[in-house]
């Protein structure tokens, strides 16, 4: 390292730093994308490293800190941004080892990352008061009672993930839930969840967490026998091999790389689950297949197409969704500061849609579909239980997507009970002419099936009845 570099970064270490960014990896085989520093209390600084889809935490403290600098912008990194409240100054070191700096005014009005001052302001609904004795093993907690700075973001994240949780449980009355977690990780939201439900709502709870690294589920299994949480079971198999024993209630899946959202999401409406709780993340299908005409600007820069890419697959599969039957809201889990991968998608089963509202739903799909030459995984699911026949639509689903119609024509069949206690977790299949329904009948195993047709039809006119069914 030249004199002129370290010296220039000596300089810059003794400065009252609120943030840094070490961006543009020397190695194109570098596994870390960027680096983010932040200044905690007590004069440490913590590095936090990212890979494609984890980050690493390394607290450094403050009379090391310069040398920390030095190793990493030689020996990691090619750029680093140093934010100040006055200013905000760059370093760069070009292929040829030339350094290249620059300062400008904070305009980004960039503030400390102290993370005391934020435990001050705001109100969790899991606090050191209540936090559950697994934070220790977790790391998040201390020995003395205090969240741990350097995990400060995720106990954030794990705390903002509660709230929303929250939003739906509270308002509803039900005491037993079975809840089905989807790529569990390390389990650190699936051990909260279990002590919010049980320990803070009152709730019974069973919850399933599936994942594909069998050592990280030994340790697993290790905390919940450890705190002995009696309803919690860890299972090493892919998304699609999994079969539960009675319906979930609720399905998470955060993080779930690429198309195993997709099937996360798909098993969640064949179940019927109630809630849905997915962030997404590494949405590669539609980037690798996605082609334009009219809007091919958006796929003319590798950044912006793998952005819009992402942005489309959730939108995408937010409206697949609502075609479901499922009422769909698309928030922000955290501060894309932390992390990029910070949308949420939260459904909530409903039986209140029609063919006429899911044909307008698949509309928008299907003219997104035609410009960009894509199709997802999640819409490929769907649509193999849908068939269009000369007049006729026949289409094989769940109570959220069809019970509606259902109901409906039944109304019109029958003076007999319009709704039992089976159809809210049954197998339908209804056939439509000119948007109106005019055939339906459940096809649950173990249970008389129920044919209502309307009088503008035969049997025989739905020549393609027997074999779909």
């Amino acid at each position: 390292m030249t004199k002129e570099l370290r010296d220039t970064i000596y300089e810059l270490s003794n400065l009252d730093i609120l943030k840094g960014v070490f961006s543009i990896p020397k190695s194109k085989t570098s596994g870390y994308r960027k680096c983010v520093i932040r200044r905690l209390s007590d004069g440490v600084y913590q590095f936090e490293r990212f890979t494609e889809k984890q980050a690493f935490h390394e607290n450094v403290s403050h009379q090391n800190f310069c040398d920390k600098l030095c190793d990493i912008i030689e020996n990691e990194f090619q750029q680093l941004q140093i934010f100040t409240p006055e200013y905000i100054y760059l370093l760069k070191i070009t292929s040829k080892g030339k350094l290249l700096q620059n300062r400008c005014k904070n305009t980004q009005k960039v503030t400390s990352s102290d993370n005391t001052t934020h435990n001050k302001e705001k109100k969790y609904i899991i606090n050191a008061e209540n936090a559950p004795a697994v934070f220790y093993d977790l790391g998040i907690m201390s020995k003395d009672g205090k969240i741990v700075n350097a995990m400060y973001d995720k106990y954030r994240q794990i705390c903002r993930f509660v709230e929303i949780i929250n939003d739906v449980v509270s308002k509803d009355r039900r005491e037993e839930y079975n809840i089905v977690d989807f790529g569990c990780g390390k389990s650190y939201l699936t051990f909260v969840v279990y002590h919010y439900m049980t320990a803070i709502m009152g709730k019974k709870v069973k919850i399933t967490g599936l994942d594909l690294k069998s050592d990280v589920l030994d340790k697993c299994r290790e905390i919940a026998n450890k705190y002995n949480y009696k309803n919690m079971e860890f299972l090493c198999m892919d998304i699609k091999d999994y079969n539960p024993e009675s319906r979930p209630d609720m399905v998470i899946a955060l993080h779930a790389c690429d198309i195993a959202t997709d099937f996360a999401l798909y098993n969640a409406y064949l179940w019927q689950a109630d809630y849905v709780f997915s962030v997404p993340c590494c949405q590669h299908e539609l980037n690798s297949v996605i082609k334009a005409d009219k809007l091919s600007l958006l796929c003319d820069y590798g950044l912006i197409k793998e952005r819009f890419s992402a942005l489309a697959t959730d939108a995408v599969r937010a409206k697949l969704l609502e075609f479901c039957g499922y009422k769909v809201d698309v928030i922000e889990f955290i501060n894309d500061e932390f992390s990029p991968k910070n949308i949420l998608i939260r459904a909530s089963r409903t039986t209140n849609i029609t063919h006429t509202r899911r044909n307008k739903i698949y509309e928008k799909i299907l003219s997104f579909k035609n410009e960009f030459s894509a199709e997802l995984t999640l819409d490929k699911l769907i649509q193999s239980n849908v068939l269009v026949e000369k007049d006729f639509t026949y289409v094989k689903g769940k109570a959220s997507m069809l019970l509606k119609d259902v109901i409906y024509l039944r109304k019109l069949s029958t003076a007999d009970t319009v709704r039992d206690v089976y159809d809210d977790t049954s197998d339908f299949i209804c056939v439509y002419c000119n948007d109106s329904i005019v055939y339906c009948s459940k096809l649950d195993t173990g249970i008389i099936n129920s044919e209502y047709i309307s009088d503008n039809v035969s049997k025989d006119d739905l020549t393609q009845l027997h074999s779909f069914i």
